[in-house]
């Protein structure tokens, strides 16, 4: 009973708008971790594959004589939303849909279970620099504060064979937390080791009165982190061109991710940490979508479409990032009898 979802909403005609309102009470689509669970595997690993083939007295490069594996669960946190949409037109078409989401606080708890190092099991982890966390604490990954996401609308229809329309958007589907020009929330897109730093400016080791040996992080000089904020701001540009008597259509759509992106890292000259933004206009910070799509139809039920999906961006970026899929060109044929 307790994971039941509800849903109401209460709508209507207002004299040349329509307007909408509702509530849902259930859980976001997107997971969070919340907890990790770290163990150790005690097996020789190197540079070299065993699968490519290479005899093991011949391989080179450096060995490790395990890893650090990680279990992840995933859950998903519990939201409230307050929902408003509306849509009319006034000389062009309009649309506002807006979304106040009140989202339940999620820590992702971090375990270790029997991770030795060297003589004696692994001490906590106290890692003192950008993101604070612990072998045996937890780590904060929704804060709990409310957030909006909403998408504004326009289109406009040029005679009988062109409309036009763009959207702003702010908050992308699969972007969830506090975070924006409203107020600060970051996503890490990506993170390392300075190129000019070394072991010790991120790491001393010491042990304990018991012998165990353990390690203070602190990220602070050694560590560069790309990040952007939570939500995103977005412009979605349409143009749909029908001709040949509605027999073709050329379409044309763009996301362009207009949020840019952040470069936090350690600066020797000021002896501190310095953040850099980069604007959507820039090569860092650029990140877009292109959806060309062309449709013919033959007549007689039979039709011919040719499109493709076309992601732009560094390998950070919201549309570069490899766990999209990279582009995508397809044909499709359609007969109707």
């Amino acid at each position: 009973a307790k994971n039941m979802q509800g849903f109401f909403r209460v709508g209507g005609l207002f004299g040349p708008v329509d307007l909408a309102l509702s509530y849902y009470r259930g859980f976001s689509d997107l997971p969070q971790a919340i907890s990790t669970d770290t163990y150790q595997e005690r097996d020789q690993r190197c540079e070299y594959d065993e699968d490519l083939g290479v005899p093991e007295d011949q391989r080179r490069g450096e060995c490790v004589d395990g890893v650090l594996a990680n279990d992840v669960t995933l859950g998903f946190p519990r939201i409230h939303v307050l929902g408003l949409n509306l849509a009319g037109e006034a000389v062009i078409g309009y649309r506002f849909e807006f979304a106040m989401v009140f989202p339940e606080r999620v820590r992702n708890v971090v375990n270790n279970r029997d991770v030795r190092f060297g003589a004696g099991p692994l001490g906590e982890i106290v890692v003192d620099g950008i993101h604070p966390t612990s072998a045996s604490g937890d780590d904060l990954v929704v804060d709990g504060r409310p957030f909006a996401k909403w998408v504004l609308g326009l289109d406009y229809t040029f005679g009988k064979n062109v409309m036009l329309n763009a959207m702003w958007i702010h908050g992308f589907p699969n972007e969830f937390g506090a975070g924006d020009w409203i107020q600060e929330g970051w996503s890490t897109r990506a993170s390392g080791l300075r190129a000019d730093s070394n072991f010790a400016d991120c790491v001393q080791i010491a042990f304990d009165a018991d012998g165990n040996l353990g390690r203070t992080v602190d990220g602070t000089r050694c560590i560069e982190e790309t990040r952007r904020p939570k939500l995103g701001d977005y412009v979605v540009l349409g143009l749909d061109i029908n001709f040949a008597s509605q027999r073709g259509l050329l379409r044309l759509f763009t996301i362009w991710d207009m949020t840019g992106v952040y470069f936090d890292t350690w600066s020797p000259e000021s002896g501190e940490r310095v953040r850099t933004y980069r604007h959507a206009f820039t090569k860092e910070g650029f990140s877009a979508v292109l959806y060309p799509d062309f449709r013919w139809d033959f007549g007689r039920g039979f039709e011919l479409h040719a499109g493709a999906l076309i992601q732009l961006g560094q390998d950070y970026s919201m549309f570069g990032t490899a766990e999209n899929g990279g582009h995508l060109i397809w044909t499709r044929a359609r007969y109707s009898f």
